[in-house]
């Protein structure tokens, strides 16, 4: 019987809480409450079927396969983060509309958009 996926949104939470030793803290960046983030996380490791956190008075502490899974969800979320910034960078790109007739956008302006483009690649 195939076991039902992760939520991913909790992969982001646990690094946040890998990255600050805290549930607290890890709430407040996220804008969420302690018991919130703490529910997800025992929801993760139910799912899992492993301990990924020691929680000790003063913060947290990582089980050795929440540093594995930490490893692999830290990266990953940054990366992911990097790629949605460089989208919203292209999306902030300058943007020309035309409008035009069929004739002068088919026979004139197309077949020049390949060398303007070349010229004003952000554009």
């Amino acid at each position: 019987m195939e076991s039902r996926r992760l939520d991913l949104g909790w992969m982001r939470i646990f690094a946040e809480i890998g990255k600050t030793g805290s549930l607290s803290a890890a709430a407040s960046v996220l804008g969420l409450t302690q018991p919130a983030v703490s529910y997800q996380i025992r929801r993760l490791e139910e799912q899992l079927g492993v301990s990924l956190l020691k929680r000790q008075h003063r913060g947290v502490e990582l089980t050795p396969e929440g540093q594995r899974l930490l490893d692999v969800v830290a990266k990953s979320v940054s990366d992911i983060d990097e790629l949605a910034r460089r989208f919203r960078n292209e999306a902030d790109r300058p943007i020309i509309r035309l409008r035009t007739d069929y004739a002068f956008s088919a026979l004139w302006l197309i077949p020049r958009m390949h060398a303007f483009r070349a010229l004003y690649p952000n554009v």
